[in-house]
């Protein structure tokens, strides 16, 4: 009788997570069933966000005196996100899609055990294009350096797939002719006195080209004993667009690498150092000049300045009046 008793206990504590009498593409959230090409995005996301959330993107969102009547054990527990980008599962592109997530981290125990960390993220995948559930992805990560808990008694009875857990660290795949793709691993690495534990199941609608290859790769690892390869989807998002650099001003010597100053006024530039001489160059106020070396002193204007022998910026070489002329800055 109380083995027995002890048996039906234990039933009753599986049945919640693993027990639903689902469809090979169905998964079950919150006690809600959502169906792999049936179920569309925005419908779903009224559901969930409305319904269960109120509003609010999480619990702790709510107001002092609002009536919490609606929160359930669910939307304590666990984070509502959306995400978007291109999915991939074993490297294959599945093209663009919005996810639709709940999250869950952090310490916390279970009964049949101390749990030291837990990390659980449930995935609903939408196509981008069609707006149908393509799949949908579970998983849980746990450390506990305590006790040894056991994958398939994990106390998340708000999500549920048509995959039975069982004891294994050999991972389990299927790939139907209809391009419907299941992955299931339950795992345990105990070493000592800490175990890391976790289950990861994914349900997927592909394309037979696509199916084809991952049915190919699963075939591969199996023919030579290696590790079945996941059908977890990964989310690649595109690359976050680059601000533009602020358009940077021009140094005062742009295009005269070598030039040291610049003319504070017109000014031309003569053979010699004499202002009757030849006109080698005639420059404006602004213009760059390098300065080779300075020569006599002269007055112009009131002003006493050294003749300055300099280099234009078109390679004229000869005199001007350095009274004029003022040092760039080259910081």
């Amino acid at each position: 009788m109380k083995k027995n008793t002890l048996a039906i206990i234990a039933g009753l504590l599986c049945f919640p997570l693993f027990g639903q009498n689902l469809a090979a593409n169905q998964v079950q959230i919150n006690k809600r069933t959502f169906t792999v090409g049936t179920s569309a995005y925005d419908a779903d996301y009224n559901v969930i966000f409305n319904q269960w959330y109120r509003g609010h993107k999480n619990a702790e969102e709510a107001k002092p005196g609002e009536d919490l009547s609606w929160v359930n054990d669910f939307t304590r527990t666990y984070t509502l996100g959306f995400q978007e980008g291109n999915l991939a599962i074993n490297g294959n592109d599945l093209g663009g899609v919005k996810i639709i997530s709940f999250s869950r981290s952090g310490g916390t125990s279970s009964p049949y055990g101390g749990i030291g960390m837990l990390g659980m993220e449930q995935w609903l995948v939408y196509d981008a294009k069609t707006n149908k559930l393509m799949g949908a992805q579970f998983q849980i990560n746990t450390y506990n350096a305590y006790f040894n808990v056991k994958p398939d008694f994990f106390d998340v009875p708000e999500f549920a797939f048509p995959l039975k857990a069982s004891r294994t660290n050999t991972p389990i795949s299927t790939i139907n002719a209809n391009g419907l793709v299941s992955y299931k691993n339950v795992y345990e690495v105990d070493v000592g006195s800490t175990v890391s534990s976790g289950v990861w199941q994914s349900i997927y609608q592909v394309s037979a080209e696509i199916a084809k290859k991952l049915k190919d790769a699963d075939d591969y690892a199996r023919a030579l004993r290696r590790e079945i390869p996941s059908l977890l989807g990964e989310l690649k998002r595109p690359p976050e667009p680059q601000p533009k650099p602020e358009p940077q001003p021009e140094p005062e010597n742009a295009g005269f690498k070598d030039a040291t100053h610049k003319l504070t006024a017109d000014l031309n530039v003569f053979s010699r150092q004499d202002g009757g001489s030849t006109v080698v160059a005639s420059l404006k106020k602004g213009d760059p000049v390098q300065v080779l070396e300075y020569g006599d002193y002269a007055s112009w204007n009131g002003i006493t300045a050294k003749w300055a022998k300099v280099q234009t910026a078109d390679s004229k070489t000869g005199w001007l009046f350095s009274g004029y002329i003022e040092a760039i800055n080259t910081r």
